[in-house]
């Protein structure tokens, strides 16, 4: 390590002049500084350097609090190329994150949990209960249900939306006559499937797949499904099944929907294989914005909660 020594010491007047990288100037340049002024001092004085005499007072500077990270102009991470230092994709959860970063590392420790196991249920208040199995239970959550409700269904939305192409927020996405049903698998207590509906007045018929052609004509209908999703680990399990079959159920308190009156909006590649199979029509129905029912008029409205 001979290397080292091998650079001859730099005068004052050399240090001024060396550049260095931006995390080094501050404490350099305080240096250089450091050491003109004391030659300064020590010229004044006939060789001898002049301090301040003592008042007897400490002046303290008042504390403003710990210096913010990202307020501060100092790098806290080097990068020397080593492998691991740039941003890293996983490969499971498709999260970016950084390598070595200690809240980049566990955000994605979380979300990856939440992506592989799916997102965890604790009991919620005045949780309405719509369907019960032996594996399982079924929630229903409305536009009027509370808050930390919704914001449990806008992570979900944001697990599914990655698989299933979407990039729509639950606030932007919601009517007032949408309804969101939301599986929640035993013993474990993870929510491990859900479908969001809404109303709609018409739809059209499904003509070919690929490209995906619709017919012009349109259809009756009463439930359109924009979103319906099960956890990949919890397939094959018919919890969509067992989704759409409550919902049909539950939708309206008066009647059930039938299989012809049920539309999708969308879907992808394995929805659609679903929805045939579901329908048991390779014609099933398939409906746009402007079937959407915004505000509900009707008198058949939900069950009644009492």
């Amino acid at each position: 390590m001979s290397f080292l020594f091998e650079s001859p010491v730099k005068t004052v007047e050399e240090l001024s002049t060396l550049k260095y990288y931006p995390i080094f100037d501050k404490r350099w340049s305080s240096t250089v500084k450091t050491i003109e002024k004391n030659k300064d001092n020590s010229v004044a004085g006939g060789g001898k350097i002049k301090r301040p005499r003592s008042t007897g007072k400490i002046n303290r500077k008042p504390y403003g609090g710990r210096k913010k990270l990202f307020d501060s102009s100092e790098q806290y991470v080097l990068d020397f190329g080593q492998k691991n230092f740039d941003a890293k994709r996983c490969l499971t959860c498709n999260m970016l994150y950084t390598v070595g970063e200690i809240i980049d590392e566990k955000t994605h420790q979380e979300y990856h949990d939440m992506f592989v196991n799916s997102l965890k249920y604790r009991d919620w208040k005045n949780e309405e209960v719509v369907n019960i199995f032996d594996d399982g239970r079924i929630l229903r959550v409305l536009p009027s249900s509370p808050y930390y409700m919704h914001k449990k269904l806008d992570e979900l939305f944001k697990i599914a939306d990655i698989e299933l192409g979407i990039n729509v927020d639950l606030k932007s996405s919601m009517k007032s006559t949408s309804q969101f049903f939301i599986f929640i698998s035993l013993p474990s207590k993870r929510i491990t499937g859900f479908v969001s509906a809404e109303r709609i007045n018409s739809a059209n018929k499904l003509l070919t797949e690929n490209p995906l052609m619709a017919s012009t004509d349109e259809y009756p209908a009463e439930c359109g499904v924009s979103r319906i999703w099960t956890h990949p680990n919890f397939r094959r399990k018919r919890i969509a099944t067992r989704l759409l079959d409550t919902l049909r159920n539950v939708f309206y308190n008066n009647r059930i929907i039938p299989l012809n009156r049920l539309a999708f909006s969308d879907p992808t590649v394995i929805g659609k294989d679903f929805a045939k199979s579901y329908t048991k029509n390779n014609q099933f129905l398939i409906y746009l914005y402007r079937h959407i029912i915004e505000k509900d008029t009707s008198h058949s409205k939900l069950i009644d909660k009492n």
